[in-house]
């Protein structure tokens, strides 16, 4: 069985942390851990500034949106 996640809030916690984790190998950021943890599939990111959705988009190939409301519209 596979779990759906998707990361709300793609600050330091949720997503900045990425590629400092991507080099070192160490999980200090939501998204490193989901995509590391086996069972875990990576659905989406939700943030309101367009341009962390940019980055979070290109980092992971994963969808986006701006608010949880638009998420839970799509789901």
């Amino acid at each position: 069985m596979t779990i759906g996640v998707a990361i709300i809030g793609l600050g330091r916690i949720g997503f900045d942390s990425f590629e400092i984790d991507s080099v070192e190998g160490k999980i200090r950021s939501h998204t490193f851990a989901v995509l590391n943890q086996p069972g875990c599939h990576l659905v989406a990111g939700i943030d309101p500034d367009p341009y962390k959705r940019s980055r979070f988009e290109q980092a992971t190939k994963a969808i986006t949106f701006s608010s949880f409301g638009m998420y839970r519209d799509w789901e």
